[in-house]
């Protein structure tokens, strides 16, 4: 602690590190309920990964991932539009959630599989799960999404997939916890350690401030693990930047979500394209970079030909907070009574945290859970 700062003491019943979307929803929630929150931010709120996603409201490709993944895609996109309205009705904001579809092109799906075993092993994923899917042909694909550049034979078809604009939606979120007194939000504040009382975290500090709390909730993303080495807990969450890319044609071109491998096009309402996305492993370097500009627009173009007509009026970089199987840590610390995480969604940030949210608050709260808990924890 600087001995030149006075060191102001704040009290509250939460304590939430890191105001992203998972921090500022639990906030948002948990105020809901009458408790009081300090949400603190190392930089501001909402300009991170939650910003820099595509918002894509299900997994890419979601039938590779494992069940506990699926169980929560489920109860976001069933949370998703009451959210919507919601924030739209207490803030004005359209955070603008646009049922597209999702058109995979088919042979894109699994290079490891043969074109064989890939609908056999989609079509079960979706039976198991009840998710509204189709295989369709290639006049199909042109026929839901006219000017496809492509090779694929067919694909699948998701009709209800959403996509929704994830700067309005995180805009609206602070704005509507910046309506909500019992919500102070510190921005720009670094904690530098944490205040333990034997198997108790009583909150933490920064140079000038000590945050006490009941409870103390660590939504930091990527930085989530940079948090908790101070209190001597591994926690396998790591940064993976991906950059993206953002078109504005004359005139609307696209009207589907498409997915070909890891990279997609999405478009929003008011005509805009975005692109996305790479996978770098190259720590917290959040720069953008000429090879990955290359690479997308490639892509794009590729794709979706029409575009080679128009310039890219963006391009951005984020940090996606990557964990085994991109499963995230929701619930508990181990050794601790009051001390709980809710991090590590790699790709899937924006999908899953309505879900997320509400099972680490549950379990902060002592309530049932909604689902089954134990694939999430620590």
């Amino acid at each position: 602690m600087n001995p030149f700062f006075r060191v102001e003491t704040i009290v509250s019943d939460f304590l939430i590190i890191g105001g992203g979307i998972m921090g500022m929803l639990s906030s948002y929630a948990l105020a809901k309920k009458g408790f009081s929150i300090r949400l603190v931010e190392s930089q501001r709120c909402g300009q991170q990964a939650s910003w820099a996603g595509g918002g894509i409201v299900s997994p890419l490709s979601p039938w590779d991932y494992a069940d506990s993944i699926t169980n929560l895609t489920k109860l976001s996109q069933q949370l998703y539009p009451s959210l919507i309205e919601q924030l739209m009705s207490e803030t004005g904001i359209d955070s603008q959630l646009y049922q597209t579809g999702l058109i995979s092109l088919f042979g894109d799906v699994d290079e490891r599989s043969s074109v064989n075993e890939v609908p056999a092993r989609v079509q079960a994923w979706a039976a198991q799960h009840s998710v509204d899917l189709k295989l369709i042909s290639s006049d199909i694909i042109e026929t839901l999404q006219p000017g496809l550049n492509h090779r694929a034979t067919g694909g699948i078809w998701m009709p209800q997939v959403c996509n929704v604009r994830n700067p309005r939606l995180l805009k609206a979120l602070k704005q509507a916890i910046s309506q909500q007194p019992l919500i102070c939000v510190e921005e720009n504040t670094s904690i530098t350690e944490f205040l333990i009382e034997g198997q108790r975290v009583s909150g933490a500090a920064s140079q000038t401030q000590r945050f006490h709390a009941e409870k103390t909730l660590i939504t930091s993303g990527a930085w989530s693990q940079q948090l908790l080495s101070n209190v001597g807990s591994e926690t396998p969450i790591w940064p993976i930047r991906g950059q993206m890319l953002l078109y504005k044609p004359a005139a609307p071109l696209l009207q589907r979500i498409v997915l070909s491998g890891n990279r997609y096009l999405i478009p929003r309402r008011d005509g805009h394209i975005l692109v996305g996305s790479t996978l770098e492993n190259v720590g917290f370097d959040n720069s953008t970079t000429e090879q990955a500009y290359t690479e997308l627009r490639g892509y794009a173009e590729s794709i979706l030909p029409a575009l080679a007509d128009f310039p890219v009026v963006q391009q951005w970089a984020g940090l996606r907070p990557a964990s085994p199987a991109g499963i995230p840590k929701i619930g508990a610390i181990a050794g601790y009574d009051n001390f709980y995480i809710n991090a590590g969604h790699f790709r899937n940030g924006l999908v899953l945290a309505p879900s997320s949210v509400q099972l680490v608050v549950e379990q902060m709260l002592g309530e049932t859970p909604s689902l089954d808990c134990g694939p999430y924890q620590l």
